[in-house]
């Protein structure tokens, strides 16, 4: 199955990332300055990331409308290695080499999503499979939240 390319980008002091199919919005991810929170939209879904604790490494993803849990991410202790469980299947998030430019989310058989970003973290390019959507706002906020965790902020 041939993966389908977007493309992400956010301006050098946004915390908003946007998420395009041929030039086309389709969604965005908002993440906080402040916390490891943020809000997520996808084609019409709308997601929050939740930390569930000051010392967790565990974080939700809720879908707003409902208020349900869709996925759970945890942070293994060394920072290298991030696993996504939702109610249907487990998947493991990984950067794929150490400038932390390129990473994957798979299950247990296949990538599903990859991503890239540019030396400055501004912009990058998302191929996937045909999978459900918030996959790849949850790769996309791992990228981020990786990033800050090994920067130290």
């Amino acid at each position: 199955m041939k993966h389908k390319q977007l493309s992400w980008k956010k301006g050098a002091f946004s915390c908003v990332y946007q998420i395009s199919n041929l030039r086309k919005t389709i969604g965005s991810l908002k993440v906080s300055s402040y916390s490891s929170g943020a809000l997520g939209q996808i084609n019409g879904g709308r997601y929050a990331f939740k930390k569930q604790g000051l010392l967790s490494r565990t974080i939700h993803v809720i879908q707003k409308e409902s208020q349900s849990l869709v996925a759970s991410i945890k942070v293994n202790i060394w920072g290298n290695k991030v696993s996504v469980q939702t109610k249907e299947k487990n998947y493991i998030w990984r950067f794929r080499n150490v400038w932390q430019t390129k990473w994957t989310l798979a299950d247990e058989k296949q990538v599903l999503v990859s991503g890239t970003r540019n030396g400055l973290n501004m912009k990058g390019n998302i191929a996937h499979k045909e999978i459900d959507e918030v996959l790849i706002l949850i790769s996309l906020y791992v990228k981020n939240y990786m990033i800050r965790m090994n920067s130290g902020y």
